[in-house]
Order: C-alpha cells, then structure tokens, then sequence
C-alpha cells in the first residue's frame, strides 16, 4: 500500500522507475511515450546525462542558496543570459520553483507595485477563459478555468476573482482574436484598466 497522497484517492497510478527521452519505463516492464513532459514543462527529457552531470557538480559545490540572503554565480549567469540584453525593456530575473510559485509572485509584485505608486485600488488581474495559472489558490483565483476553481470558489476572495479575457472582451463589445491575443488584451486594457482602476 502507498502511503502517498495520490491525485485520485480511488486508485494508484502507475510507478515509473527509469526514463530515457521521451519514454518512461513502469515497475510492470511497460514503456509509454511521456508525451507532454510531465505537466507539460520539462522539455528536456529523462536521462539527459549532460544535464545529469551540470545538476551534479553543481549539487557538489552548492546545493542550495536561498535568495533572501544569498545569490550565486548560477543564479547569476542565467539572469544574464536572460535579460541581459533588456528583451522589451526587461532588467530583472526573478527566480522561484515552480510555475505556481511564479504566478503567486508576480500577482504580489504587482500589488507592491501599485501600492507604492499610490493605486491600492487596482487589485483585477484578466485571464484567458480556461485558463490554468497553477495549483496555489492565488494562481487559482487568477486562472479562468471554472473546472478547477470550482470546488475551492468559497475560498477565492471576490476582489481576487478574474475576468476571463473573450467573456471580458465580448463585455466591452471587443472582438477577441486568437490570431491576435496581445492586440485583444491591448484593447481590452485600454477599455478596462479605467473601470477597474477606480
């Protein structure tokens, strides 16, 4: 009996014990194609050894330096590779864990923001209908994906709660565009950052 807190309290998903690029080899003997990378975000395959390597010496001179007292020449060396060319007026890395923990750290920097500039006010975030921002109830509370906020909607505070950008756009009689995402969400602020901002 696992004593892990699967996904499905019903049944035990498969075990995976080895994996090679895409594929996945299970406790039974099976292969199966890892088609999506996991949760669709590791996209480099399994046994990478080159990346196996890097993770190992890099684990042998440092395992961890947590950012609220340290940086470190990793850290350091992918920020610039990142934004050291200033990509849209892009100065700063930000690093965390996980997409989650990406989506709660953005919505508190833009609430810092806001509030040191004098607009405590603004506190509306759009979303793409269906939308999946991650699995933190900020995140959720941000996301337009009505399946997964369902159960936990008691819990998302209503100040929190988005629009989702085509139900937001038909709102303001915008034509959404999925050809054109970013002039929709450019029309959509201009129309809505005004009524929400106030």
């Amino acid at each position: 009996m696992s004593r892990v807190l699967h996904r499905s309290v019903r049944t035990a998903p498969p075990r995976a014990v080895a994996g090679q690029g895409i594929h996945v080899t299970l406790a039974d003997g099976r292969t199966v194609m890892d088609a999506s990378g996991g949760a669709a975000v590791a996209c480099i395959g399994h046994g990478n050894q080159r990346v196996a390597k890097a993770i190992g010496e890099q684990a042998g001179r440092l395992a961890y330096a947590h950012t609220a007292f340290f940086s470190s020449d990793p850290a350091e060396e992918l920020a610039d590779l990142l934004v050291g060319e200033r990509p849209g007026g892009l100065t700063n890395a930000f690093f965390v864990s996980s997409g989650s923990e990406a989506i709660e750290a953005s919505i508190k920097l833009a609430r810092q923001y806001f509030v040191e500039i004098g607009e405590p006010q603004r506190t509306r975030f759009i979303a793409r209908r269906q939308s999946y921002h991650g699995n933190t109830l900020g995140a959720l509370a941000t996301g337009g994906h009505p399946g997964r906020r369902r159960v936990y909607e008691p819990l998302l505070s209503a100040k929190d709660k988005s629009g989702a950008a085509f139900g937001v756009a038909e709102e303001f009689g915008l034509e959404a565009s999925m050809a054109d995402p970013a002039g929709t969400l450019a029309d959509l602020a201009e129309r809505v950052a005004p009524r929400w901002s106030r």
